[in-house]
């Protein structure tokens, strides 16, 4: 009983936040400006918006289930398929390479350069 009360003394700085609104960790944060409120915003908008057309699919489909995962399976299960999705990749990387040769040499994505290179070569 003596180490309870004492965990709890020494946890009341935590417990006395508020767990609502008004304070940096709470759901509810204090808004500082619009572009807050919009950043704040935008997670709970962006699912509103999924369930949306979830649910619009539903009205037009009558299912719920997609076949997106499996036709895309399907897909790369043949080897003409991995071969045709590699090349694409070896382009972008090309594309990239050349964006990065045309960047001055401060630019933080210069970082990304060995990188690039790296899985050009891996998949030719």
């Amino acid at each position: 009983l003596c180490c309870t009360a004492s965990i709890i003394a020494r946890m009341a700085p935590f417990l006395s936040t508020p767990l609502i609104k008004g304070h940096n960790e709470a759901y509810l944060p204090i808004v500082k400006s619009s572009m807050h409120l919009l950043q704040v915003s935008s997670g709970p908008m962006v699912m509103a918006f999924l369930m949306g057309l979830q649910m619009m699919k539903k009205k037009l489909t009558d299912k719920h289930a997609s076949t997106f995962y499996t036709d895309f399976w399907k897909f790369l299960s043949k080897a003409e398929a991995r071969d045709k999705v590699g090349r694409i990749v070896q382009y972008a990387c090309r594309m990239l390479q050349g964006i990065l040769a045309h960047l001055p040499q401060e630019s933080p994505l210069q970082l990304y350069k060995p990188l690039v290179a790296e899985c050009q070569t891996t998949l030719a």
